[in-house]
C-alpha cells in the first residue's frame, strides 16, 4: 500500500472551483465526449502558494482533474492509495471519502454518492476530480479567468477555523497534531500518542510493515493492513486492520483498551476522544461483577467518628457559574481554628464543575491569622482528577478512592514550610477548562508552637490570580443544588457488625444508609451549622467495618462475604487482607461483587474491611456474610 507523504495532519482539506464556465474547453470538444484535454495553462495557487507539479492537469467532461499526491502534499493533507483495490481515501476530521479507479460512485462515510466523472489512472499518477472532492469537504475556492488562475483558501492558517481533537489519556489532556483516523466505523490513532503519553511503552519497526508496542510489558506486533495481531507471541484474528501513514503506525484504539482493560470514549461534538487505561489510572484490580438477586439489608446497629484527622468537605456550590460566584473570584469553604494546639492533620476533599464559561484556577490556602505565632505545614499529599464526560465516579471519584485507600497520594510541597505571621500559603491548585468536573483530597499537618490561629480555604480564581490574595469568607450555600460542604471532626468512620456464626442464614447490613451512620450533619459541623450541609455519603470518608465470626461447628468453614449497591448506582474501593480491590458500578439489589472467601477454623476471628465511596447521587452499599457450602 502506498501512501501520500505527509508529516503531521491526518485531516484532508482538497478545495475546488466552484464553477467551470469560464474555463474554456478545447474546440472541438463535446461536453459528453469522455475524452481527457491537458490544460497546462491552468494554476492552482494554494494558501498564496502555488501548486507545484510536473504533471499536467486535465479536464473531462467539463471537470478539472489534478493529480492527488502533488495536490495532497501542497495541503499537509494525509491521503492513503490502495493499489489492490485502487482505491483512494480521503479523510477529515473524521469524515471519510472514498473514490476507486473508474468508478462512477464515490462513498462519503459509508454513503453511495454518484460522480460526474470518476478518479482516473493517467501516466502513472492517479487524478481526482476536484469538485466534487472540494464540495464534499466544503471548500473555498475562486477563478479568476483571465490568468486562467484556481485560488484555494484552505483556511488552515485560521486558527479560528481549526476542529482540533483532543486526546484525555488516562486523564492527561493532549493536544493532537495529528487526530485520529476512522476507518470502515473503526477508530486508529497513532502509535506516537501511546508512547508519548504512558509509561512503561517502548517500540520497534520489525521492517517496513510490522511495527511491534511494548505497553506496561505486555507485546503487540501490528502488520499494515493485516487483521491478525500477535499479543504476547498469541494470534488474534480480528476485522480491525492497521496501517501505516508517513511512516506512523495507526493502531486500532479498541483493541488496545480491550486488551490492557479499559474504556473508550469519542465526543463527536467536541472532537474528544478519552482512553482509560485501568493499569495506568488504577492501583488495584476489579473484582468480577455478577448478577444476583440480593435480599434487603438490616441497618448499621451503631457506628462512630474514629480518627484524628479533621476533614473539610468543599462541594457546594459543587456548580461554579457566574450567578453562584463572582468571577473575580471566590471562596467555596472555609475552615477556621483559632485554640491551643501543637499539631493538628488535616483533610480537604474537593468537588467542582466549571460553568464560568473559561478556564480557571481552584485552589487550597492556608492564612495565618495569628500576629506573633508562625505556623509549620508538613506531609502534604495529595491527588486530584479532571474529566468533561459522563463517567464521573468511573473517571473522577474511582481513582480518588483507589489512590486514597492504596495510601497514594503526592506530594504536594517538596518539604515543610513555614507560614510566618499575617502570610498565606498556597498548598496546591488545579487549573480547570469549562465545562469540566474536579476531583481533588489533600491530606497535610499544621503545626504550632502552643497556640495557633488560621483560615483554611478553598478558593476559585482566574488563570492570571493570586489565589493567596483570597481571604473573603465563603459564598453562601446552594439550597438550589444542594451538595455537602462543612468541616467535621474526624475523616474515618468505624463500624462494628454482631458476630456471624458459621452455618447460619446469610447477614447483611447496609452503610451510609442515612440513620445509624449519619454523623457528617448539619448539627455536627465544627463549622456555622447554617454554613454546612450534610456529607450523608461520606464523601473522603475511609469507613472502617469489622465482621466478628465464630465458628462453633468443629470443623474448618469457608465463609463468603459480598457487596451490593442499595438505593442506587454503586461503585468504590475495597480494602480486606490488607490489599485493595475496585468494585466496578453496581447496580442495586441485582448486581454484586464478593470481596473475601476465607476457611474459618474453630473459634472466633473478626475479619477487618475498609471502604472508600467512589461518588454518586446515591451511595448505599450492603455488606452480606454468609457460609459456602
Amino acid at each position: 500500500m502506498e501512501f501520500a507523504k505527509r508529516s503531521l495532519a491526518v485531516t484532508i482539506i482538497v478545495f475546488l472551483l466552484s464553477a467551470l464556465g469560464s474555463v474554456s474547453i478545447p474546440e472541438g470538444a463535446s461536453a459528453a465526449s469522455g475524452k481527457l484535454y491537458k490544460r497546462n495553462n491552468i494554476n492552482v495557487v494554494i494558501d498564496g502558494e502555488k501548486l507545484t507539479t510536473d504533471s499536467s492537469i486535465y479536464i473531462q467532461d467539463g471537470r478539472i482533474l489534478v493529480p492527488m499526491r502533488e495536490l495532497f502534499e501542497s495541503m499537509n493533507a494525509d491521503v492513503y492509495w490502495n493499489k489492490k483495490d485502487l482505491e483512494v481515501t480521503s479523510i477529515k476530521n473524521g469524515k471519510k471519502v472514498v473514490l476507486k479507479i473508474g468508478d462512477h460512485n464515490a462513498y462519503i462515510d459509508g454513503s453511495k454518492v454518484s460522480l460526474d466523472v470518476p478518479a482516473i489512472l493517467k501516466d502513472y499518477h492517479t487524478y481526482v476530480p476536484l469538485r466534487f472532492v472540494g464540495e464534499s469537504f466544503n471548500g473555498k475556492v475562486g477563478w479568476d479567468s483571465k490568468k486562467q488562475e484556481v485560488s484555494v483558501e484552505t483556511g488552515h492558517q485560521e486558527t479560528g477555523n481549526q476542529e482540533t481533537f483532543t486526546l484525555h489519556m488516562n486523564n492527561k489532556r493532549v493536544t493532537m497534531d495529528t487526530p485520529p483516523i476512522i476507518k470502515d466505523g473503526r477508530m486508529y490513532m497513532s502509535s506516537y500518542y501511546f508512547l508519548e503519553n504512558l509509561d512503561h511503552t517502548d517500540s520497534l519497526w520489525k521492517d517496513k510493515e510490522t511495527f511491534e508496542i511494548l505497553i506496561d510489558g505486555l507485546s503487540f506486533i501490528f502488520k499494515d493492513e493485516e487483521g491478525t495481531i500477535l499479543v504476547d507471541n498469541e494470534e488474534v484474528s480480528t476485522d480491525l486492520k492497521p496501517f501505516v501513514v508517513n511512516g506512523q503506525m495507526y493502531l486500532p484504539v479498541h483493541f488496545i483498551v480491550n486488551s490492557l482493560g479499559g474504556n473508550l470514549k469519542y465526543k463527536r461534538s467536541t472532537q474528544e476522544l478519552y482512553v482509560y487505561l485501568n493499569r495506568y489510572i488504577f492501583n488495584s484490580e476489579f473484582l468480577e461483577k455478577r448478577e444476583e438477586l440480593m435480599g434487603r439489608p438490616q441497618l448499621v446497629p451503631s457506628a462512630s467518628l474514629v480518627g484524628d484527622r479533621r476533614i473539610m468537605v468543599s462541594d457546594n456550590p459543587e456548580r461554579l457559574t457566574p450567578s453562584v460566584v463572582s468571577p473575580a473570584g471566590a471562596t467555596l469553604a472555609q475552615d477556621t481554628i483559632n485554640e491551643q494546639m501543637t499539631s493538628k492533620k488535616h483533610r480537604v476533599f474537593g468537588w467542582n464543575v466549571n460553568g464560568m464559561g473559561g478556564t480557571i484556577k481552584v485552589g487550597i490556602t492556608i492564612e495565618n491569622l495569628s500576629t506573633d505565632q508562625p505556623l509549620t505545614v508538613e506531609n502534604a499529599r495529595g491527588y486530584s482528577r479532571e474529566s468533561n464526560n459522563g463517567w464521573i465516579n468511573y473517571d473522577v471519584g474511582l481513582p480518588m478512592a483507589d489512590a486514597m485507600l492504596n495510601d497514594k497520594l503526592s506530594p504536594s510541597l517538596n518539604q515543610s514550610v513555614t507560614i510566618q505571621p499575617g502570610e498565606t500559603l498556597l498548598v496546591d491548585e488545579y487549573s480547570l477548562d469549562n465545562g469540566y468536573i474536579l476531583g481533588f483530597v489533600e491530606d497535610f499537618t499544621i503545626k504550632s508552637q502552643t497556640h495557633a490561629n488560621y483560615t483554611i480555604r478553598t478558593v476559585m480564581g482566574q488563570e492570571s490570580d493570586d489565589l493567596t490574595q483570597n481571604h473573603s469568607n465563603a459564598v453562601p450555600v446552594n439550597f438550589d443544588a444542594q451538595h455537602p460542604r462543612g468541616v467535621w471532626n474526624s475523616s474515618e468512620l468505624e463500624a462494628t457488625l454482631p458476630a456471624y456464626s458459621v452455618g447460619s442464614d446469610e447477614v447483611s447490613y447496609s452503610l451510609s444508609n442515612g440513620k445509624t451512620d449519619h454523623l457528617l450533619n448539619s448539627e455536627a459541623t465544627l463549622d456555622n451549622a447554617s454554613n454546612g450541609i450534610p456529607n450523608p455519603g461520606h464523601f473522603g470518608m475511609k469507613y472502617n467495618v469489622k465482621v466478628p465470626v465464630m465458628n462453633q461447628t468443629g470443623q474448618t468453614k469457608k465463609i463468603r462475604i459480598r457487596a451490593a449497591g442499595r438505593g442506587g448506582a454503586y461503585s468504590g474501593a475495597v480494602k480486606v487482607d490488607g490489599k485493595v480491590h475496585l468494585i466496578p458500578t453496581l447496580q442495586p439489589a441485582t448486581d454484586t461483587v464478593t470481596i473475601l472467601e476465607k476457611e474459618i477454623s474453630s473459634g472466633q476471628e473478626q475479619i477487618q474491611i475498609e471502604l472508600i465511596h467512589a461518588g454518586g447521587s446515591a451511595l448505599p452499599v450492603a455488606l452480606y456474610v454468609d457460609t459456602v457450602e
